[in-house]
Parts: C-alpha cells; sequence; structure tokens
C-alpha cells in the first residue's frame, strides 16, 4: 500500500510526459479517446461507457499509450482501498467469521502480487516495451481473478459483496489497460 501513491505518480508522469511528446513511443498511434475506447472496447456500451469514465481526465486526442498508462494509474490509485476499509487490518476485528478472515487475507496477498505485475507493466511503458508487458497483465489479471474467486464462494458467509463488486471493477480497468496497450503496440 505505501507504493500505490508512487505507481500513480509515475503513471500520471508517464502520461504528462507521453502527452508532452509527438514521439513519446514510435508507431504507436494517436487517436481521439472516444476512438481509442470504441477500439479497446469493440463498442460494447457498458464497457466503452466504463473506458470514458476511467479516461475522462486523459486528454481529449493522444497516443493511445497515454489512455493506457492513465488507465493503469487510476487502477493503482484505488486498488486496495476497498479491500482494506472492508477487510480491516486490525487482527482484532472478532465479528469477521473465520473463513472470511481468510479469504480477505488471501485477496490482500493476491492483491500484493497483482500490484507488482502491474507495476512492472507501468515500468515497461514507460520505456515504450508495449509488446512485452502482456505477461504482466496476465499475471495482475491472475491475482484479481484468485481473489474473485475466493470471494465468489462465500457470498453467504458474510458482506463481501461491495468487496466482489470493486474486484470485478478492477478487473475492469485492468483489462481496459490491457486492451489499450495492445492497442497502442499494434
Amino acid at each position: 500500500m505505501k507504493n500505490t501513491p508512487i505507481i500513480f505518480a509515475l503513471s500520471l508522469a508517464t502520461a504528462i510526459l507521453f502527452a508532452g511528446s509527438s514521439e513519446a513511443c514510435t508507431g504507436s498511434p494517436s487517436m481521439a479517446v472516444e476512438d481509442a475506447c470504441q477500439k479497446a472496447t469493440t463498442g460494447i456500451n457498458e464497457t466503452y461507457s466504463q473506458c470514458m469514465n476511467f479516461l475522462q481526465a486523459a486528454p481529449r486526442e493522444a497516443e493511445v499509450t497515454v489512455y493506457a498508462v492513465v488507465a493503469a494509474g487510476k487502477w493503482a490509485f484505488n486498488e486496495y482501498a476497498a479491500l482494506r476499509t472492508e477487510a480491516g487490518e486490525d487482527p482484532k476485528n472478532q465479528s469477521l467469521p473465520a473463513e472470511l478472515k481468510d479469504a480477505y487475507n488471501g485477496c490482500l496477498s493476491d492483491y500484493g502480487a497483482t500490484k507488482t505485475a502491474l507495476g512492472a507493466a507501468l515500468r515497461k511503458m514507460d520505456a515504450c516495451d508495449l509488446k512485452t508487458c502482456s505477461g504482466d497483465f496476465d499475471a495482475a489479471l491472475s491475482g484479481l481473478e484468485k481473489c474473485r474467486v475466493r470471494l465468489e464462494g462465500l457470498q453467504n458467509v458474510g458482506a463481501t459483496g461491495f468487496l466482489y463488486e470493486n474486484v470485478l471493477a478492477d478487473k475492469g480497468r485492468t483489462t481496459l489497460a490491457y486492451s489499450l496497450t495492445r492497442l497502442a503496440a499494434n
């Protein structure tokens, strides 16, 4: 969690760098944010709307790499907030059933791996090494999927609904960043 502001600052700095340079990543297309969202989400209304929401702070016209960095940075900024709030890092919280505590602790570990993988992808995007990010995004999505599965089986044990929805949203942001990175690399 201590590195989250650093990763977010890195992603914003990278986005500003990309936005200010016409040749930030040679070969990466420039387009309007609406066009990037259309292509990255294949025009599905709900995911298109999410893309536009995630990228509202991005420049209206930029290299697609900027959009990928902003999407990944938005995830990095929000990644632990819901999990830490709901799971509570206070080990004295006796009100949670043991199964739920175990799931939350597993999710904290899964999110740690996801954060590491996403950080690696951001560093590669910063270096314009877009074609080698896929393994990092796969690892990030794998961590989120592990957490989702942990929580899915516990819907009847405790209040996991809010956290489950946040895990799905994080998967959506990560998938969007991945799709935009693939679009930028082509």
